[in-house]
């Protein structure tokens, strides 16, 4: 009899259960948030994801949203715990994992982030952003063979997404793997070809493999694209240096205009001729390369034979890496200043603070160009060495350290704007220091600018 009765109120198995209506308005209100959301109306889509939470707190979609919105309106900790609840009520949600990952990979809690975002993958295997931020977690933490797995994955997913062939371009070019790294380097700068970014990844490739005509294409490219980018200019100067057909003089006169243009753009710092009577003189040297790399093979013998009763040495390493060349120099040393990641005007400000006498460029216009800091003068006086060879360019570079072998002065002096200073094999082979022994390569990191995911 009661069976009878309850039969009208019972469900056959497998048919849908009716959405509790809480649940489907604060459904509605989470679309209706999306929508207002790509209008750009944020603040109206903050304030529906929020009524929605409150009409149905269980709903992992609510809590989502509104996480995003508070990431997009800059309230990071507001969304973290938003991705938080999405997890504590649907353990491996893949996008809540992903956003959260993303917030730990900002924030720099990496190890937290690769966890997040592994969680993420085993829940959508096929969730082609996860596999791209995975990727540049494991660059950040020094795994580039696991970065490059990941990136590949990525890649396999949407074969045309450039900017996984740009960080895949990166990554293969820091492991060596050049050859490999340049069709997808190529690719990227194919499909985007008004992104200036990824035409001087291309360019790099191609000097690398030493094809320096090459690389002109897309870095000129890219210089009308970005006229402002002093790097660019830099770069171009570097490989006029060894492309065929272009005369010495051509060569000096790109240097000269450059030169000229940055020091009408750059103050320059007033300092008395430094006292040839001072008990001791300060000697700054400036590199991107103080680690196992010829520029540290030319100063070492330098640094272990100074007078130190007549010299006192700074040396300011702008470099990404460090071994154990890098703390052999800091030993010989008086002061080490760890400038990696500086702007020109820091670095100028904290020489001049150093009341340094003696200032020596030893990368010119390679890795770590930091000509344009030297334009300021942060030193009375500026030599360049070694690193670069041909000029800088600027009038304010006072020296250029060099022989006569390979710039024999009749010729050379001439073609710089420096006064040559001609040593004894200043620019030949390695003076040789019985403390180096080469160590084995190392590797190094990428970038993310993913929108957070629903």
């Amino acid at each position: 009899m009661f069976k009878n009765l309850l039969k009208p109120f019972q469900r056959a198995e497998g048919e849908p259960q009716p959405v509790a209506p809480r649940t489907a308005e604060a459904e509605a209100l989470v679309k209706a948030g999306n929508a207002a959301e790509d209008a750009g109306r944020l603040e109206e889509a903050h304030r529906m994801y929020r009524q929605a939470v409150a009409l149905a707190p269980q709903l992992p979609s609510a809590h989502l949203n509104l996480g995003i919105a508070q990431e997009a309106l800059g309230d990071a900790e507001a969304a973290r715990a938003s991705y938080q609840k999405v997890l504590a009520l649907e353990p491996g949600h893949a996008f809540g994992a992903y956003n959260l990952g993303k917030l730990e990979y900002v924030g720099g809690r990496l190890r937290g982030a690769e966890a997040l975002l592994r969680q993420s993958l085993a829940a959508k295997a096929d969730f082609h952003d996860a596999w791209v931020l995975l990727s540049n977690v494991l660059d950040a933490l020094g795994d580039l063979p696991g970065a490059a797995q990941a990136i590949e994955q990525a890649l396999r997913l949407k074969p045309d997404y450039a900017g996984a062939l740009f960080n895949h371009a990166g990554i293969l070019r820091r492991l060596e793997r050049i050859d490999d790294a340049e069709p997808s380097a190529a690719r990227a700068a194919a499909l985007e070809p008004d992104n200036a970014e990824y035409l001087a990844s291309h360019s790099t490739i191609l000097a690398m493999q030493g094809l320096c005509a090459e690389a002109l294409v897309p870095l000129r490219r890219a210089m009308v694209l970005a006229p402002q980018r002093f790097d660019l200019r830099a770069k171009e100067l570097f490989l006029l240096n060894h492309v065929e057909g272009i005369s010495a003089q051509e060569i000096f006169r790109r240097h000269v205009e450059l030169g000229r243009q940055l020091e009408q753009v750059v103050t320059e710092r007033k300092h008395a001729r430094p006292d040839a009577g001072k008990a001791r003189l300060r000697i700054g040297f400036v590199s991107g390369e103080l680690r196992s790399h010829p520029v540290a093979l030319f100063l070492l013998p330098v640094l272990e034979n100074l007078d130190r009763r007549r010299f006192e040495v700074a040396c300011y390493d702008g470099g990404t890496r460090s071994d154990h060349v890098t703390e052999r120099l800091r030993a010989l040393s008086d002061r080490w200043v760890d400038a990696r990641g500086w702007k020109d005007n820091q670095l100028d400000e904290a020489i001049a603070a150093d009341a340094v006498d003696v200032l020596v460029d030893l990368d010119g216009y390679t890795s770590q160009v930091r000509v344009a800091m030297f334009a300021a003068r942060p030193a009375p006086v500026q030599i360049t060495w070694v690193g670069y060879l041909n000029t800088t360019g600027l009038t304010r570079m006072d020296y250029r350290l060099t022989d006569a072998r390979c710039d024999p002065p009749a010729v050379a002096q001439p073609l710089h704007t420096e006064s040559s200073c001609c040593c004894r094999r200043a620019s030949g082979a390695t003076g040789r220091s019985s403390k180096w022994r080469p160590s084995p390569p190392r590797r190094a990191s990428a970038r993310d600018t993913s929108p957070s995911v629903r």
